[in-house]
């Protein structure tokens, strides 16, 4: 009963298709003003602008620590 109570739930849940997936946003997770322009190190999430991630000890992603920072360019990635 409990199992057919749980699939029930489970197939009425929306599906997301490759059409509801949304590129992903140059925009700084933090600001949403800038375009993201480090990544956090160990991680590896591109994430932040500049004075957004400098302001951070962990990731906005994961919550790391962050060691370090590389500098990039989001518009060459693309």
């Amino acid at each position: 009963m409990a199992n057919k109570l749980i699939t029930e739930g489970f197939n009425q849940l929306p599906i997301k298709t490759q059409e509801s997936v949304s590129a992903p946003s140059p925009l700084c997770v933090v600001c949403q003003t800038d375009d993201k322009s480090i990544a956090c190190i160990p991680c590896g999430h591109l994430a932040t602008c500049v004075p957004c991630g400098y302001s951070l000890r962990n990731c906005p992603i994961c919550r790391k620590q962050i060691a370090a920072f590389v500098k990039f360019t989001y518009k060459a990635l693309v």
